[in-house]
C-alpha cells in the first residue's frame, strides 16, 4: 500500500501493479519511476561536477548569435529598427519560455506528468494554445508601441512578426525540453534552463533577421 501512495498520480494501472513489465509498456512505465537524488543530499562538489559539462558544452553556441549578427550586419544597418528591438525579443521568448518549463517541471515532481509519449502529447496540445495566445498578446503590444513611437508600418509588422514566432518557439521548446531531457537520460533541473536561454538567444536573432528579409523581399520598406 505505500508503494502505491508514493507512486506518481498519473501512473498507469498496469504499471502500478507490475504487468507492464511483461508486455511493451515495460518502458513507460520505468520513466514514471525515474526520480532525481535529493539536492540536500548532493556535495558541492557533486553538484559542480554535474553542472559544468553541460555550461561549457553550451558555450561553444554562445558565439552563434554574433556570427548571424554578422552575417547580417548589412540589413542591420538598413534597418536599424531591428538591432532596437532584438533585446526585447530575446527577452520576452526568454520569459515566455521560462515559464512553460517552469510549469512542465513543477508537474514532472509532483508525478502529474512523466517524459511518456502520452504525455508529451498532451503537453504539445495544450502549450500550443497557449503559445498562440502569447504570441498574438506580446506582437500586437510591441506592434502598438512601435507605431505610438513613430515607427512604420513595415517595422511594426517586422518586429509583431518575429516576436510571435520568437514566443512561440520559446513556449513549446521550454514547455517539450524537461520532458525530452529525462527522457534520453539527463536531468532537466540541470540543464533546461541554460539550453532554453541557449537555443532562444540563438533563435531569437536568427528568426528577427529573417523577418526583416522578408519584410524587405515583399517590398515592405519601399
Amino acid at each position: 500500500l505505500a508503494d502505491l501512495l508514493d507512486a506518481p498520480r498519473q501512473m498507469p494501472l498496469d504499471c502500478l501493479l507490475g504487468e507492464g513489465e511483461e508486455d511493451d509498456n515495460k518502458e513507460e512505465c520505468e520513466l514514471y519511476g525515474s526520480t532525481p537524488e535529493p539536492y540536500a543530499g548532493r556535495s558541492p562538489f557533486t553538484e559542480l561536477v554535474g553542472r559544468m559539462p553541460w555550461l561549457v558544452g553550451l558555450l561553444a553556441f554562445l558565439t552563434v548569435s554574433s556570427a548571424i549578427l554578422e552575417y547580417y550586419d548589412d540589413l542591420l544597418q538598413r534597418h536599424l529598427i531591428i538591432a532596437f528591438y532584438l533585446t526585447a525579443l530575446v527577452g520576452c521568448g526568454g520569459n515566455a519560455g521560462s515559464q512553460a518549463a517552469s510549469m512542465v517541471l513543477q508537474a514532472m515532481a509532483t508525478g502529474e506528468l512523466a517524459p511518456t509519449s502520452a504525455d508529451i502529447g498532451r503537453v504539445l496540445q495544450k502549450e500550443l494554445v497557449v503559445a498562440l495566445g502569447v504570441a498574438v498578446t506580446l506582437s500586437v503590444g510591441v506592434a502598438v508601441r512601435i507605431a505610438a513611437f513613430g515607427g512604420s508600418l513595415a517595422d511594426a509588422a517586422t518586429i509583431a512578426g518575429a516576436m510571435a514566432v520568437t514566443v512561440m518557439f520559446s513556449v513549446l521548446f521550454g514547455a517539450l525540453s524537461p520532458l525530452a531531457l529525462q527522457r534520453w537520460g539527463a536531468d532537466p533541473a540541470k540543464v533546461s534552463g541554460p539550453l532554453l536561454s541557449t537555443a532562444i538567444d540563438i533563435m531569437g536573432v536568427l528568426i528577427a533577421c529573417a523577418s526583416g528579409l522578408l519584410v524587405e523581399a515583399l517590398g515592405g520598406f519601399d
